[in-house]
């Protein structure tokens, strides 16, 4: 596979993933409003409801920004390789980097979540806050591994010998 489907590949699998956010994040709202009016599920709204928006936005910005991305790296492969290359790979370095970050994070708040839910079981408010946060966290840690396993392919075909850059000047 030559590097520029390689790009094509990563950033539909991004684009899609962010149409998939959109949609999911709609599912996670029309939750959130349902357990508005559940005395049982109520506390479930604020997490729930919160990080719905977020996926919204990230979801809907991350459709909307991959076609340009993808235009702008295409040309600049097939014009300056090597500059694409010299920007690419230390992006997307930082790209991985940041998800063990990210997942950190929502491994710590599952574990909250968990924690909240069942030490208050017998207060429904935050036995619901508890069970919200553990929900949408899950959703985005699977979400994120998914990304982050697109992101090492896409990756790894930046970091691969046979596109290293020549950085010294050629020995006469």
């Amino acid at each position: 596979m030559t590097m520029h489907d390689t790009l094509v590949n990563y950033f539909q699998g991004e684009k899609n993933a962010g149409i998939f956010l959109a949609v999911m994040s709609l599912a996670a709202l029309g939750w959130a409003f349902y357990a508005r009016s559940d005395a049982d599920l109520r506390g479930m709204f604020w997490p729930v409801a919160l990080v719905g928006f977020l996926q919204l936005a990230i979801g809907v910005g991350l459709a909307a920004k991959t076609p340009a991305q993808v235009g702008a790296l295409e040309a600049q492969l097939a014009s300056t390789p090597d500059a694409f290359y010299a920007a690419e790979r230390p992006r997307m370095e930082r790209v991985q980097r940041n998800f063990l970050v990210i997942e950190v994070v929502e491994v710590a708040l599952i574990a909250a979540g968990l924690a909240l839910a069942l030490v208050m079981k017998s207060r429904l408010a935050w036995w619901g806050v508890g069970m919200g946060v553990v929900l949408q966290a899950s959703v985005m840690l699977v979400f994120d591994l998914m990304a982050e396993r697109r992101g090492e392919v896409y990756f790894t075909a930046l970091t691969s010998p046979t596109h290293a850059i020549v950085t010294a000047a050629p020995r006469p």
